[in-house]
Parts: C-alpha cells; structure tokens; sequence
C-alpha cells in the first residue's frame, strides 16, 4: 500500500510540476484553487485506502469461510454418530432403553449445540473469530464425550 501511495504522490507531483513550467501567456482564466489538487491526491490516496482496506477483509472473510467449511466433515461424522447412537439406544429393551433416554437426549442437545455453533462461525466477526472459533472446537469435544458417555451405558 505504501508503495502506491509514493506512486501516486509522485504521479501527483509531476501533473503539477508540468503544468507549472507553461512558458506562454494566457488570459486571465479564473483557476481552481490550489487546494483542489490536494484534495484530488487525498480523494485518491483514500480510494487506494479503501479498495487495500476492502481486499483485506475479502481475504479475511474467505478465510473465516473455509475454517468453517474445514468444520463440516466434523459435523457430518458427528450426525452420523447420532444416527447411530438412536438406532441402537431404539433397539435396547425397555429397561436399558429408559436409562438411555437421557444420555441419548444428552447427545442430542450436544450436536444441537455443536452446530449452532459452526453456524456462528461461519458469520463471526474480525474481533469475535477466535471465541466464536474455540467454542465451535469446544462444541465438538462436549459431543464427543457425550456420544462415549452414552456408548459406554448402553453396553
């Protein structure tokens, strides 16, 4: 960005300087003030500002997009944990079944919450990214475990 900016201040300077070196003598022609072409560099210097502004948060948002798409094969393994999970916890006799009921319905929230928080990442902002990021992460374990738990009782 900087090196534009020099760039464009010596373009400017020179637009300047060539027009101050016309040796022939015209009429009096009312001129645009002097301020005018500082403020024209200032226009372009803060154009040049907000497209290296603009392209950086592009960039940003592209990142934070893939982090969240790197997320789905997580989500979609630990769907498919609870499918499986309900399927067997379903096929248990009542006895275990009724013990199983919570810890299913425990998995159940887990996921729930695992995805609404892959959801948040997806819309995080600069300042948010790294929370919102380690909740998602922190999400996926708390399914983990829960799944496990559950596993485990309806052995």
């Amino acid at each position: 960005m900087n090196t534009k900016l020099v760039g464009l201040i010596v373009v400017a300077g020179a637009m300047v300087a060539t027009g101050c070196d016309k040796k022939e003598e015209k009429k009096a022609t009312p001129q645009a003030p002097k301020a005018d072409a500082g403020k024209s560099v200032m226009d372009g210097v803060k154009d040049t500002a907000k497209g290296a502004v603009d392209g950086a948060k592009d960039a940003w948002i592209a990142t934070r997009d893939k982090a969240a798409e790197l997320m789905k094969p997580a989500v979609d393994k630990a769907k498919t944990s609870l499918d499986e999970l309900t399927k067997k916890a379903e096929s248990l006799d009542p006895v275990k079944k009724t013990a199983a009921s919570p810890l299913v319905d425990g998995v159940k929230s887990a996921y729930s919450d695992l995805t609404s928080k892959v959801d948040s990442m997806k819309g995080a902002s600069a300042d948010a990214w790294e929370k919102s990021k380690e909740a998602a992460e922190s999400a996926l374990k708390a399914f983990n475990d829960a799944v496990d738990k559950a596993m485990a009782a309806m052995k």
